[in-house]
């Protein structure tokens, strides 16, 4: 997905809930990905302008009986992604409920 001189951390970043659309605007990002609980209200979801966004509802659990989606979910979320992974001109920002702002400690192999 990247080589020796196109590094992930450069161009992929992690945000909060509240930062998000800031942080999206200040980055350039290109891609946005919103992973945010089911129940979250659709008022609260950040409203991301000239980027592609994309929300998917997952339930963060350590709950085996309450995430039965939860394989799915990220199989069909990565397979969707790959092409912009795959371009090195993406800029992908990622947020969740919680997450803090910062770099994000990923490995893609």
């Amino acid at each position: 997905m990247t080589s020796s001189g196109d590094p992930i951390s450069e161009r992929v970043k992690v945000s909060c809930l509240y930062r998000a659309a800031e942080a999206a605007r200040e980055w350039r990002a290109s891609h946005v990905l919103s992973l945010l609980d089911p129940e979250l209200s659709d008022d609260d979801v950040p409203v991301i302008i000239d980027a592609n966004h994309r929300v998917v509802r997952i339930r963060d659990q350590e709950n085996a009986v309450a995430t039965p989606h939860f394989p799915d979910l990220v199989l069909e979320t990565f397979e969707a992604l790959r092409p912009v992974a795959d371009d090195r001109s993406s800029r992908i920002l990622v947020h969740c409920h919680a997450a803090s702002a910062g770099r994000l400690p990923l490995h893609i192999a």
